[in-house]
């Protein structure tokens, strides 16, 4: 892999590292998704499967709860409550190396 590694895997590898700091598979889960959108106050748009929020998610074909690992084994993408193909999905991060400031005024 390279310094970028591959698009998406550091969410990957955050989860994954929260369970090798002592968390349980489903704490850490919590962690990057109810616990997400609490922090960025957007509980009430998404971070639970719940009816009325946004239908992002994730199927996959193995328990994570089980072995954090299997968030890797990705079955199906749903993004607005349509099917993504991830084949079409972009391979390469659109940003490389350092992102430019943002001057605050």
């Amino acid at each position: 892999m390279n310094n970028t590694g591959d698009a998406g895997d550091a969410t990957i590898r955050s989860i994954e590292g929260l369970v090798e700091l002592g968390m349980t598979p489903m704490q850490a889960i919590t962690a990057a998704t109810k616990n997400g959108a609490l922090a960025s106050h957007e509980l009430a748009l998404y971070g639970t499967v719940e009816s009325g929020k946004a239908a992002d998610l994730l199927l996959l074909d193995a328990d994570p709860a089980a072995d954090i690992h299997n968030i890797r084994k990705l079955s199906l993408v749903m993004h607005n409550g349509r099917v993504i193909d991830t084949e079409r999905l972009p391979t390469k991060p659109v940003f490389y190396g350092r992102r430019p400031a943002i001057p605050i005024p």
